[in-house]
């Protein structure tokens, strides 16, 4: 989905939830590497994100944010709001402008995984594909990450881009109602 990101609209979240130790982080980790132009960030700003995502149009992994409770982080949970559906700004105040020009919009399209214990709110979560870890059962195919298959896997993304890019998706049925079929459109047409 990554990899065709300007042929789409919307982009559904991915949420990975648990306890410590369920593997969010890793989970995470590999889809920045798989992603396309991902960016993975631990706790990130609410001004780097801005930035990053008007300059880059990136896709991005956050990892340990905080949506709820005191520590939340109010315009980190604005930018998380608009990145979902093509078109929606996030405006900022720029202090070091006068007059009129002193507030910018920035462009926060784009993927994003969120990786945390925490729960998030709901208008979040509606927006999401939640993934509920759980302890792993298996500890044997915990190995280490395989960087050949991880560049095999990559390629056959670009190529994948290169093929579809600037193409017209298929058109598909509903799948669901509202905001479910929503999300799910943009993964189906792939």
């Amino acid at each position: 989905h990554t990899y065709l990101i300007e042929e789409t609209e919307i982009t559904p979240y991915l949420y990975f939830t648990g306890l410590k130790g369920t593997g969010k982080s890793r989970s995470g980790q590999i889809a920045n590497k798989l992603a396309y132009k991902c960016l993975l960030e631990t706790m990130p700003t609410a001004p780097v994100l801005f930035r990053a995502s008007e300059l880059w149009h990136n896709a991005l992994v956050i990892d340990e944010a905080k949506f709820w409770g005191s520590d939340m982080d109010r315009d980190l949970a604005r930018i998380v709001m608009s990145r979902y559906k093509r078109g929606p700004k996030v405006s900022r105040v720029d202090m070091n402008k006068k007059g009129e020009n002193n507030v910018d919009l920035f462009d926060v399209f784009g993927p994003l995984v969120i990786c945390t214990e925490s729960n998030i709110p709901e208008p979040i979560e509606d927006r999401t594909i939640k993934f509920q870890m759980k302890e792993n059962e298996s500890p044997e195919v915990e190995n280490d990450w395989d960087l050949t298959t991880e560049q095999a896997l990559i390629d056959l993304l670009t190529l994948f881009r290169a093929k579809f890019k600037g193409k017209e998706l298929p058109k598909h049925e509903k799948l669901a109602r509202r905001r479910v079929n929503e999300i799910l459109s943009p993964l189906y047409k792939i």
